[in-house]
């Protein structure tokens, strides 16, 4: 779905497929004309040219009669469908804006899947279905949050609804005006760091040291992951003694040898990730390492943290989330949901 906000007070939502029409006739339309002026560049104007032209305007007629039936016309007073009446007393009128977040499984063409993170913009309606679940009306969906939440705010402050952002744990709920405010300063915590997070001084500053990317649930498949790897490079080892002799039966053993190595070290590396978290003239710096040396490292500067959230319910999405206006930082993907509230206080302890 997209949106158009044309004038205040209201907002029209469109199906997804309207750009697609949109492209497809503006490509025919550009094809035939560029025919059309080649021909009479070539042969000179005639008759039968007016067929084509007559095509391009009857497709486009009835394209542009499908797109406007597709809109649907939202004000304060209600929902009213393009070719409903204005200002029907059944028309259901919108509570607030709502993000969220939806994890979907995206096929490859190889087979495979991942799993695939989408945050979406919805309306909620003062409705209730069959279900005891709101209705809803989806305006649009993106990859990426700060897109989806620039499109919320814009369409909050728009139509003077509140937002409600229920991405993380505990959902928030923010009227128009309270839209740019940015998140208050809070005392730090006062308990000891939680299982998953150590606290030491270097160089006259205070530094969280996290104990990886994996959570202790997904610690325990690592010697699975490794006895199925080399158990899958043993056979592998014994189907081609039986195909292979030579030269060509050393290079494939060597391969296969080789290949599982990089994989066995590989799932070690990941166990042995090591994160370090500072505060240092005003940002948030966020500094990955691989044994001792540094790998990544993330700067954000704190002024523009509009909020810190937790999010637990998906393994996908599972951090300390630092939210901006253009982008997000997470933070502590590994640990349970007790460390990363600490991790949220210290945090919000840091703002300026």
């Amino acid at each position: 779905m997209a949106y158009r906000l044309p004038r205040p007070g209201v907002i029209e939502v469109y199906t997804e497929g309207r750009h697609t029409a949109i492209v497809v006739l503006a490509c025919f339309a550009a094809v035939t004309a560029g025919v059309l002026a080649w021909v009479t560049l070539t042969s000179g104007w005639q008759l039968a040219m007016l067929a084509p032209l007559a095509v391009v305007g009857l497709l486009g007629g009835v394209g542009l009669l499908v797109l406007r039936a597709d809109e649907t016309t939202i004000t304060s007073e209600g929902i009213c469908p393009i070719d409903a009446p204005p200002h029907s007393e059944a028309a259901p009128r919108v509570l607030e804006v709502r993000i969220g977040v939806e994890i979907n499984q995206h096929s490859h063409a190889s087979g495979t899947s991942r799993p695939r993170i989408d945050y979406c913009v919805d309306l909620v309606l003062d409705s209730t279905s069959e279900a005891g679940e709101s209705d809803v009306i989806q305006v649009m969906s993106s990859t990426s949050e700060p897109v989806a939440r620039q499109a919320a705010e814009e369409i909050a402050r728009h139509m003077l609804w509140p937002l409600e952002d229920v991405i993380g744990d505990d959902a928030e709920i923010r009227s128009p005006d309270a839209l740019d405010l940015r998140a208050e300063r809070k005392p730090e915590p006062t308990e000891p760091p939680p299982r998953g997070i150590t606290r030491f001084e270097r160089n006259g500053e205070t530094v969280l040291g996290l104990s990886g990317v994996l959570s202790d649930a997904q610690r325990q498949f690592v010697p699975l992951a490794i006895g199925g790897s080399i158990a899958s490079s043993a056979v592998a080892a014994l189907m081609v003694t039986t195909m292979l002799e030579g030269t060509m039966l050393g290079l494939a053993i060597g391969t296969i040898v080789l290949g599982d190595a990089l994989i066995v070290g590989g799932i070690i590396g990941v166990t042995r990730v090591r994160t370090e978290l500072t505060v240092r003239h005003g940002s948030f710096h966020q500094d990955r390492y691989l044994g001792p040396i540094r790998a990544f490292s993330t700067k954000l500067d704190l002024r523009k943290v509009e909020r810190v959230r937790v999010q637990t319910r998906d393994p996908v999405t599972q951090g300390c989330v630092l939210v901006c206006d253009d982008e997000t930082l997470r933070i502590g993907r590994g640990l349970e949901k007790p460390a990363l509230e600490w991790l949220r206080d210290w945090t919000q302890s840091r703002l300026p």
